[in-house]
C-alpha cells in the first residue's frame, strides 16, 4: 500500500503545483517535472530493485539541480516536454494516417513549442506548465475516479515494483482504454489552470 500512496501523493502533488502554480513556482515546478520524468524513465528502465529506485533517485535530484541553473534550456525544454505530449496525443488520436511516422509529429510539435516557449516567455511558460499538470492530473485523477474501491488490487509486494507497475499501467493500457475522456479531462483542466495562473498568479 505505501507504493500506492507514494506514487499518487508525488504525481498528484507535482502536476497541481505545475497546473495552477507553475509560473509564480517555476523554477521548482520544472524541477519537480524534471525529476519525475527522469525519475520514471529510469525506474522504468530498471529491474524494480532497490539500487534501481536508490538510481532513478539520484539522476532526478541531478535533473532537477541542474535545471535551476540553465534557464533558458529549461524554458525551451518546457515547452519541447508539452509539445511532446501534444504530438503523443495526435499521434495516438491519428495513428491510423501516419503510421510509423509519430516520432515525427511528436519531435516536430516539442521543437515547435520549445521555441514559442523561448519566444513568448511569461505567457507560455504559464501555458505549458498548465498542460504538464493537466497531464499528470488527468491519467491518475481518472484512475482513482474508477478504480478507488478496489486500489488494494494494484499493490505488490514491494514498494519499487507497485510504482513501477502502476506507471506502466496508468500510462499504458489504461491510457490508451480512456484516451477521449482523459484528452478531454487534460483539456479542461489545462484551460482552468491557464486562466488561474494567468488571473491569480502572475504578479510581474
Amino acid at each position: 500500500m505505501t507504493g500506492l500512496i507514494l506514487y499518487f501523493a508525488v504525481s498528484l502533488l507535482i502536476g497541481i503545483l505545475a497546473c495552477f502554480f507553475g509560473k509564480k513556482m517555476f523554477f521548482q515546478v520544472f524541477a519537480a517535472v524534471a525529476f519525475l520524468v527522469v525519475f520514471d524513465i529510469a525506474l522504468t528502465r530498471g529491474d524494480g530493485t532497490t539500487l534501481t529506485l536508490i538510481i532513478a533517485v539520484l539522476l532526478g535530484v541531478a535533473a532537477a539541480f541542474l535545471s535551476k541553473y540553465l534557464y533558458k534550456l529549461s524554458v525551451f525544454l518546457l515547452g519541447a516536454l508539452a509539445g511532446a505530449g501534444i504530438g503523443s496525443l495526435l499521434s495516438t488520436l491519428l495513428s491510423s494516417q501516419i503510421g510509423s511516422y509519430s516520432w515525427a509529429v511528436i519531435l516536430g510539435c516539442a521543437m515547435l513549442l520549445g521555441f514559442c516557449a523561448l519566444r513568448w516567455g511569461k505567457l507560455f511558460i504559464i501555458g505549458s506548465t498548465a498542460y504538464l499538470g493537466a497531464g499528470v492530473l488527468a491519467p491518475r485523477v481518472y484512475f482513482l475516479v474508477q478504480h478507488f474501491a478496489d486500489l488494494n488490487a494494484y499493490a505488490g509486494s514491494d514498494i519499487v515494483g507497485t510504482m513501477q507497475a502502476l506507471h506502466d499501467h496508468v500510462s499504458g493500457p489504461f491510457a490508451d482504454a480512456n484516451s477521449e475522456i482523459i484528452l478531454t479531462i487534460t483539456i479542461v483542466l489545462t484551460i482552468c489552470g491557464f486562466l488561474f495562473q494567468r488571473f491569480f498568479g502572475w504578479k510581474d
